[in-house]
């Protein structure tokens, strides 16, 4: 099985504006929102995400890695 880490980086690379919570406890139901939010707290905490508000960003490292196509999804 996939991290809930991994799953959440897939839901906001390559997303203009992020994703909001709400809408990744949907995307990611197999998942507990406490699950999810523990993978953002983990994520946010070692620069990968950004959480502004109610929205999750891909870090400006994370966004680059991606624009080099350095993250083979």
């Amino acid at each position: 099985m996939q991290s809930t880490e991994y799953l959440v980086v897939l839901e906001v690379v390559g997303r203009v504006r992020g994703r909001e919570r709400e809408r990744m406890y949907r995307a990611l139901r197999e998942r507990t929102p406490v699950e999810v939010d523990a993978a953002i707290t983990s994520l946010e905490q070692a620069g990968v995400v950004a959480v502004k508000g109610a929205r999750v960003h891909a870090s400006p490292a994370l966004q680059l890695l991606n624009d080099l196509n350095l993250i083979g999804i």
